[in-house]
């Protein structure tokens, strides 16, 4: 029999103390790796949470009334409601954490374009001198020479392009 079910059946036979016990015993069961840093019972009137920033800690204050009270039905919705909340947070910091690495990895690729742009520029620059030098071929068909044209005017706009991008990731071209 789990803690839960103790709390439901053994309610009338437990102490104040041996049931805010047994209530810990269940919540922090049920929220292993996830469970909350603090867990209290005070003179609070209702169920308190408290979240740190960065999701890397959480707390819950229950009032000890729950626990004085002849029947548990709030000390079991109190621990049901923390539970699902100790669930929630978990979630959140898994969202939170995938998040950082999600960061770290967009730095890493704006990293690996910084590096290979450059190179990519240079490609493009050579390719137009190429394509340059084929335009004073005397023996150029003009439609020929048109298309050569053209293709000049787009790396010339893939050129500039890369060069944005650069100056967007903070590198000078």
């Amino acid at each position: 029999m789990g803690e839960r079910e103790q709390l439901l059946t053994q309610w009338a036979t437990l102490s104040v103390a041996q049931r805010e016990t047994l209530f810990r015993a269940w919540v922090l069961s049920e929220t292993v790796g996830f469970a909350p840093a603090s867990l209290v019972f005070t003179g609070v009137s209702a169920v308190t949470y408290g979240i740190a920033a960065g999701v890397i800690s959480w707390q819950v204050a229950i009032p000890q009334s729950f626990f004085s009270s002849a029947q548990p039905d709030q000390a079991v919705e109190a621990g049901d409601t923390v539970i699902e909340i100790g669930h929630l947070v978990a979630e959140l910091r898994e969202t939170t954490d995938e998040m950082s690495e999600f960061e770290q990895e967009d730095e890493s690729v704006e990293g690996d374009a910084a590096a290979i742009i450059p190179g990519i520029i240079d490609a493009l620059e050579q390719e137009r001198m190429a394509l340059e030098d084929a335009l004073l071929d005397d023996d150029l068909d003009p439609d020929e020479a048109e298309e050569i044209e053209d293709l000049i005017e787009a790396i010339e706009a893939l050129i500039e392009e890369m060069q944005k991008e650069l100056e967007d990731l903070g590198v000078s071209a």
